[in-house]
C-alpha cells in the first residue's frame, strides 16, 4: 500500500503541475538570472518555496481524494471541486 501511495504521490505531483501551469512558474524560476550573490540567493529561495507550495498543493489534492476515493482524476476532488478550470 505505501509503495501504491508513493506513486499516486508522484504522478499526483507532476500531473497537478502540469495541469495548473506549475511546470511553467518552476521553467520561470530557473530561467531567472542569477548574476551575483543576492541574485543567485534569491533564485535559489524562490524555486525551494515553490517546491514547498507544490507540495503543500498536492498534498490538498491527495487528502481530499481520500475522503472522496471515486473522484475521477488525480487532481478532481467532488467536495472540493476540480483543481483545474
Amino acid at each position: 500500500m505505501a509503495a501504491r501511495l508513493t506513486l499516486a504521490s508522484r504522478e499526483s505531483y507532476f500531473d497537478l503541475g502540469e495541469r495548473i501551469g506549475l511546470t511553467w512558474i518552476k521553467e520561470q524560476i530557473e530561467s531567472l538570472a542569477a548574476d551575483g550573490h543576492w541574485a543567485g540567493g534569491g533564485a535559489r529561495y524562490l524555486a525551494r518555496q515553490f517546491v514547498r507550495l507544490q507540495r503543500k498543493i498536492t498534498g490538498a489534492v491527495l487528502a481530499c481524494r481520500a475522503e472522496t476515493p471515486r473522484a475521477a482524476s488525480p487532481v478532481a476532488c467532488a467536495p472540493c471541486g476540480p483543481v483545474v478550470p
